[in-house]
């Protein structure tokens, strides 16, 4: 499936099972890191300590530093021993940490940090799709926007489409630096479909619109109106979010 069952899982607080040690480790490292628990500069416990907390060998324990590593949040040299590292060093264009962080809970202040993160790229992205996209571009829009409409009932499908279709606009630019920011865009479609208050049929209608309005846009060539409709489509999904955590807000375009 499109979006992955570790970004889903964490997002609803289930834990996976039957994962790897080193990446069971990993996470629970790196849960106390984002959570707080240990600071910039703190010394991740001992070899000795960490093998009887972990009950694993120590060969799978330093794997599991290697990622923590890879991902940017501990630094491992001889005789300092292993240290966190601050948080501008985190790779959050990586899905499993962005995973990570969704599971130390769903907050404003990360829906925020999303949302900006996607207006930074995807006006520009609609910008280009709508100079660039290609016969076999626009068809796969358009079947996601179909896909969509026809899963409105259903959670999961509906998050499913809509990734595609955000997924086709950034593969129809030509530009892989573009599909780096894929993981941005999962979580927060994660965030915003499997979690938040979408349960009600017109708000996810009025993603369709918006959806298919943006690809008629991207169809017509129309570069300006293309970056202003994602734009838009961006701001209602904070909207959407924001409900989630004022519950007596109004609905999104209600005065």
């Amino acid at each position: 499936m499109l979006i992955s069952e570790q970004a889903i899982n964490a997002a609803r607080g289930i834990r996976s099972i039957n994962i790897p040690s080193t990446t069971r480790i990993a996470r629970a490292i790196a849960m106390e890191i984002i959570g707080g628990t240990l600071k910039p500069g703190d010394r991740i416990s001992g070899e000795e300590e960490s093998l009887e907390r972990f009950g694993v060998s120590r060969t799978v324990l330093r794997e599991a530093i290697k990622i923590l590593d890879a991902k940017g949040f501990v630094t491992a040299k001889p005789k300092v021993g292993t240290r966190v590292r601050d948080r501008q060093n985190w790779n959050f264009l990586d899905p499993e940490v962005l995973a990570w962080r969704i599971a130390v809970g769903l907050d404003p202040d990360l829906l925020q940090t999303l949302r900006e993160a996607r207006l930074a790229v995807e006006p520009f992205a609609a910008r280009l799709s709508a100079q660039r996209a290609s016969i076999s571009d626009l068809a796969e829009m358009e079947a996601s926007v179909r896909l969509m409409d026809e899963a409105i009932g259903n959670r999961q499908l509906f998050a499913e489409a809509d990734l595609k279709f955000h997924r086709a606009v950034t593969a129809s630019t030509g530009n892989f630096i573009l599909g780096s920011f894929s993981a941005i865009v999962e979580t927060a479609l994660v965030c915003a479909t499997l979690l938040l208050p979408l349960e009600d049929e017109q708000l996810r209608s009025e993603a369709v619109r918006r959806h298919a309005e943006l690809f008629e846009a991207i169809v017509d060539h129309d570069g300006d109106r293309a970056s202003r409709l994602m734009t838009d489509m961006i701001a209602f999904g904070g909207e959407v979010g924001e409900m989630s955590t004022k519950p007596n807000r109004r609905r999104p375009g209600q005065s």
